[in-house]
């Protein structure tokens, strides 16, 4: 059956292809601030070109969100930002502040204009903290800084004598030197992450370090490495993980003569390091590293009685239960006392099996999340899954992350749902849907509010029956999704010598184009114009089993043709037999023109 010129305009609601947006860049070249300045998320990223100051009387305050890139003047002259003043890096846990290489595309996108590269430990100096510089790092992420010696520098660096630097829920890595380096002033560094550094934290010369519920892990040499003659106060350790490094757990090299001010541990989990679990480069056994975790095949072994009742009288030390006993995690000695071998450690790890924990001990606190869960997809129709991430977490001192999440979904300030995946239902439509993760352990439960949030849209409802309602009487027909109407008015068919000849007056809202009766309107002539056609599935647009790539024309009478979608031309290839043409124009519809033109 041969069919005339008929023109369907179909609208299709379909999901989004998203591309990244255009960013924002700020490009920050060298110089110093004096007075007050905030990097802002609509400039953001902020490239540090080469190196910027910020002055004694000067405060920078970076708001939730920002990425800030740091350059180098070449590859012996990284960039650095210097802090005498100032620096306020606030963030939230949905709103992390990154600073980072100016080659880390991975965020930001290519501020580098050179293609897709990745940063490297060392791109660039570091924050680095000088005379009485003040730097407060909360949901902060500091990665590729700290180009030198491990123990000299950081992606942080405190080097100012009574400098000093607030670090929480903040994480540091990917470094050259170290994550963290005290060189003087002091640091509290509270529930984060130093990982894949060279050294984790480094605290040297006079400066002082108070570390509490933070990963320091898988570090290439030392997880905690003292160095310090500090007269103010001991650095110590708590509640946290020294784990994987590639070296020892702690170093404790130069010490202050007053044992007072030596560093100290307690409840932490110092396992898995490749030496020693702590190395003392002396003796000093007034310095407190007890209730520790040492190990799974450690224990805390006695030593004879004569050992304790002669000098140096101490009880045991931290031993091996595996082929490598008598020796143990810590820098040990032993002596010879009244025909007993006496084995001790150079610090005091403990007087009994009370003081070493025989398995890790957890902090009274719950998970630490790192990165948001994020929900997908981002646009969704009615019917669609929606699914959301559990995020990243870190261990709050010495205790495993998550043990089990709880989820929320909210239709507004209206909880909808509790599992890992949402469906949106026809009640979603026009509502903004978010969604929440719990980390719980046996401490607690952290909620974290998830990237991200979706407006829910009614579904495309094309084609007949199942996917486009056409509502339609006579000549008349309005699919209810979009509002097109299309009116057909045939006139009867009358005989000729080569089939029959029929006219037909035919009007679509949708169409603009003007053929002498007004946009819409178009005066048809050719045969069978008493079955027009009504409908239009493009299967090419639905799901499941109604997915095929071809567009299916329904006629007034119920019958349907078939054309095949002719690769990714706008060209459809007609039935067997059938000379018409399918074809999809540029704004949308779609012609259909008969074998005789």
């Amino acid at each position: 059956m041969s069919r005339l010129v008929r023109c369907l305009s179909v609208v299709a609601v379909l999901g989004l292809a998203l591309s990244r947006p255009a960013l924002a860049e700020t490009h920050i070249p060298t110089g110093t601030l004096h007075g007050s300045a905030t990097w802002t998320t609509a400039g953001s990223p902020y490239i540090v070109d080469t190196g910027y100051t910020v002055a004694s009387d000067g405060t920078l305050t970076i708001q939730p969100g920002v990425v800030v890139k740091i350059g180098q003047l070449n590859p012996s002259n990284p960039g650095a930002i210097i802090v005498s003043g100032t620096l306020n890096a606030v963030g939230t846990v949905n709103a992390r502040i990154t600073f980072t290489s100016l080659k880390d595309d991975s965020i930001g996108g290519d501020s580098s204009g050179d293609g897709p590269t990745a940063g490297s430990p060392g791109d660039w100096l570091g924050v680095n903290l000088f005379g009485s510089g003040s730097a407060t790092f909360d949901y902060s992420d500091i990665r590729y800084g700290g180009k030198g010696l491990p123990f000299q520098y950081g992606g942080v660096t405190v080097s100012g004598s009574t400098a000093a630097a607030h670090v929480q829920s903040s994480t540091f890595s990917n470094g050259q030197a170290s994550g963290i380096a005290v060189l003087g002033g002091v640091a509290t560094i509270d529930g984060s992450s130093v990982t894949n550094n060279a050294n984790g934290i480094s605290v040297g010369n006079s400066g002082q370090a108070t570390v509490t519920r933070t990963e320091i892990a898988n570090n290439s040499t030392d997880g905690f490495y003292y160095n310090s003659t500090s007269t103010s106060a001991a650095s110590s350790v708590t509640d946290s993980d020294l784990i994987n490094n590639g070296r020892y757990g702690v170093y404790i090299g130069i010490a202050p003569t007053n044992g007072a001010l030596w560093p100290h541990g307690d409840r932490n989990n110092i396992s898995g390091n490749v030496s020693k679990q702590l190395y003392a480069y002396a003796v000093n056994r007034t310095v407190d590293w007890t209730n520790n975790y040492w190990g799974t095949t450690t224990a805390f072994v006695s030593n004879a009685s004569q050992c304790a009742s002669n000098s140096p009288a101490y009880p045991g030390h931290v031993q091996y239960t595996d082929s490598r006993a008598p020796d143990g995690p810590i820098r040990n000695t032993s002596q010879y006392i009244q025909g007993a071998t006496c084995r001790y450690d150079y610090i005091n790890s403990g007087s009994s099996s009370a003081d070493v924990f025989v398995d890790p001990q957890c902090s009274t606190n719950p998970p630490l999340n790192t990165a948001p869960p994020a929900i997908s997809p981002s646009s969704a129709v009615t019917g669609t899954k929606l699914t959301v991430t559990d995020g990243n977490w870190v261990d709050t001192g010495c205790h495993a992350a998550p043990t089990y999440f709880t989820y929320e979904w909210d239709r507004g300030n209206t909880q909808v749902g509790s599992s890992a995946s949402y469906v949106l239902s026809s009640a979603d439509v026009g509502q903004t849907i978010s969604a929440k993760v719990s980390g719980c352990n046996a401490e607690g439960c952290t909620t974290v509010t998830a990237t991200g949030s979706v407006t829910a849209k009614a579904a495309p409802r094309l084609g007949v029956r199942d996917y486009w309602p056409m509502w339609s009487h006579g000549p008349i027909g309005v699919n209810e999704t979009n509002g097109n109407l299309v009116l057909s008015l045939p006139t009867a068919s009358y005989p000729t010598a080569i089939g029959s000849l029929g006219f037909a007056l035919t009007y679509n809202s949708q169409d603009s184009q003007d053929s002498g009766l007004g946009a819409g309107w178009k005066l048809a002539a050719g045969d069978d114009l008493s079955t027009p056609p009504v409908k239009l599935i493009d299967h090419a647009l639905l799901t499941g089993s109604a997915h095929f790539d071809q567009a299916e024309v329904v006629w007034g009478d119920g019958s349907s043709d078939y054309y095949s979608h002719v690769g990714s031309s706008n060209s459809y290839l007609a039935p067997p037999g059938d000379g018409s043409q399918l074809s999809r124009n540029t704004d949308g519809t779609l012609t259909l023109i008969d074998e005789d033109g």
